[in-house]
């Protein structure tokens, strides 16, 4: 290793860099937070987590129910 800081490519990811630089290591409380809500940047911030693109929700089972 050089010693130097990667390059970061998106706003969140500077926004993590510099607030490392600025007080420390993060809690991964707080990077989860700041990954997930940021309210510009985060993960639910920027796109329907729902959605086509988004978590896939497991589709219900249909239930046979036969009585014997």
């Amino acid at each position: 290793m050089t010693g130097e800081a990667p390059r970061t490519s998106t706003p969140l990811a500077r926004l993590i860099a510099a607030q490392i630089r600025a007080s420390g290591p993060l809690r991964l409380d707080e990077y989860m937070q700041l990954c997930l809500l940021h309210p510009e940047y985060g993960y639910y911030a920027t796109r329907d987590p729902f959605g086509a693109a988004g978590i896939s929700r497991p589709r219900p089972r249909s239930a046979r129910c036969s009585a014997r």
